[in-house]
């Protein structure tokens, strides 16, 4: 695995505890970012495992959505991986024509409750963290603390439903955030 990685950070020993919630916090351009994107790539193509790639606010989903992938793309196209084309549009993730993820705004997630989810099985809460004076704002602000984490909540249950039941129990994610 390490060779596939090279110099970006492997989440192998994150998942190798078994946990839902998985958190990925170091400083900026140590290569988590790619890392992670390399892996959900991976799933897809070897499991067909889906991923939503997750950001706080709309603005910050369109500006970061279409190229958020693209390193990774290149890095396993470089490694031989047999990527004819991915692309970015109105939401989702297309990689050889297949549909195989989706990005969803954290603060919209009441907005995607009816959609079918059941081949997610990853959700990628990219810049979870707010950089002290970035301007950036948490989801209700310094006035609701707790409503960024109940729209996380919210999504989580949405995407691990399964036809039938009320949870999967397959789906995990990985928060990614810089400290500092």
């Amino acid at each position: 695995m390490a060779e596939l990685y090279g110099k970006f950070y492997s989440p192998a020993k994150l998942l190798s505890y078994g946990k839902v919630q998985n958190f990925s916090i170091g400083s900026r351009s140590i290569g988590k970012s790619t890392g992670i994107a390399i892996f959900l790539l991976k799933e897809w193509m070897d499991k067909g495992h889906m991923f939503v790639y997750v950001r706080r606010t709309k603005d910050e989903t369109d500006l970061t959505a279409p190229a958020y992938f693209d390193n990774a793309v290149n890095i396993l196209m470089d490694k031989g991986y047999d990527i004819k084309e991915f692309s970015y549009k109105g939401g989702e993730y297309f990689l050889n024509g297949q549909l195989c993820g989706y990005a969803i705004p954290l603060s919209l997630q009441q907005k995607y409750k009816s959609g079918n989810y059941s081949k997610v099985w990853w959700i990628l809460y990219d810049e979870f963290m707010v950089a002290p004076g970035s301007g950036a704002r948490y989801i209700g602000g310094s006035t609701n603390a707790s409503a960024e984490v109940d729209a996380m909540a919210s999504l989580f249950q949405t995407i691990d439903r399964g036809i039938g039941k009320a949870f999967r129990n397959e789906t995990r994610i990985f928060f990614v955030g810089n400290a500092g």
